[in-house]
Order: structure tokens, then sequence, then C-alpha cells
């Protein structure tokens, strides 16, 4: 790519993550994105993402990169299926690089538009270019452990998970755009995602009352 092209790619996206962090992906317009990366070309936008979802994902793209290769190292030496890796192993693996995103102002954007995309966390299953290989790992074999330690049915597995996700996504996006505004936490970002962790395990790991476990096969 060009120098000038990988420029405007890089402005775009830095704007791109600035207004979709602090006005929502849905409703800022694509010009004052364009706008705001200083381009006079409106397609420009649509030249490199494509449109709206594109910029999106490839915001995600550029931070998921040093998340999963944060998961990816933790995990060196386990099995490819992370058979014989605890519960709580997993949630530290899945949770903690992604809220090491805290620690700057970008990562905190980033954080604050994973939050948004709450409609797609139910999909965390189906294996794609916008699902991270090393997040859907973690998540397979937290699926399988469910079933087998835990004695979870299918359904019920999937849907913990899922919420799993929304409340991971939310704590750590409500967190991050309380930074942004400038507030102090109660907690400090370590303390908090210990926190986060153990309630991820809690979470996934309760005991279903009768009416959740009845189950069909989804």
């Amino acid at each position: 790519m060009p120098r000038d092209a990988s420029l405007t790619r890089a402005r775009l996206l830095d704007a791109g993550e600035r207004l979709f962090a602090d006005e929502g992906i849905h409703t800022v317009a694509l010009t004052r994105i364009v706008d705001a990366a200083g381009q006079r070309n409106t397609s420009a936008l649509h030249y490199h993402f494509g449109g709206r979802l594109g910029l999106v994902f490839a915001i995600i793209e550029r931070h998921n990169a040093a998340i999963e290769a944060d998961r990816r190292a933790r995990l060196v030496g386990a099995p490819d299926d992370l058979a014989g890796v605890g519960l709580r192993e997993l949630v530290e693996a899945f949770v903690e690089p992604f809220a090491s995103a805290l620690t700057g102002e970008s990562g905190r954007r980033f954080l604050c538009i994973v939050a948004q995309l709450g409609d797609t966390f139910e999909h965390w299953d189906v294996a794609n270019d916008r699902n991270p290989s090393e997040a859907l790992r973690v998540l397979l074999a937290v699926d399988r452990l469910l079933g087998g330690e835990f004695g979870l049915p299918p359904d019920l597995r999937h849907d913990r998970i899922t919420r799993f996700l929304e409340s991971i996504s939310a704590a750590l996006g409500h967190r991050a755009r309380a930074q942004l505004r400038g507030a102090t936490p109660v907690l400090d970002d370590a303390r908090f995602t210990a926190n986060l962790v153990d309630m991820g395990v809690g979470a996934l790991s309760a005991s279903p009352s009768p009416a959740a476990s009845a189950s069909h096969i989804r």
C-alpha cells in the first residue's frame, strides 16, 4: 500500500475510534469521520473499509493483535483443545488480556466500541475472521468444561458463555468510559480485573436451578 494510502487509512482508523467510542458506532455520520481524518475525498472510508462495519472491525482488529498474542503466550504448552486447563485459568486467559486495554486512551476507546457489539456475542462459537482464534479456542474449551465437569446441557452452556461475554464487555466498557471522562474508580485496574475474573468464574460455574436445567438441543 502506498505511504499516502497507509497514512489515510491510519487517520480514518484514529478518527473512527474516537468518534465511535464517544458518540456510538451506529449514530456517527461517516462524513464526520472522513472530515475528522482530514480527508477531502468522501469515498476514502468506503475505499479502505467498505463502510461502517468494516471500519468498526478494522479498529477492533488493530487492538486484537496484541490481545491475542497475550492469550497465546499464557496458554503455551497446553494442548490445542486446552484439555486439562481449569476454568479459572481459562477465564483469566480470556479476561486479563482484554482488560489490559484499560491502560491507554486508545485501548479504552476500543473497549467502549466492543461494548456496543452485544448483538454479535451470541455467535461466539462461529469460526470466522471476526472471531479471534485464541478467544474462540478459550471459549470452546470453557464450553467443553461446562459440559463435562459441570454437566450443563448445550443450550445452557451456550447462553452462559454469551452472557459472560456481555457482562465482561459491558463492565470493561463502562470502566473505560468513566476513565476517559477523568473519573477515579473505586478499585485500581489490577483489583478490578481480578474481581471480574472471580465474577466470571462464579457465573459460569453456578449450579443451575431446575428451571434453567430444562434443556432442549439447539
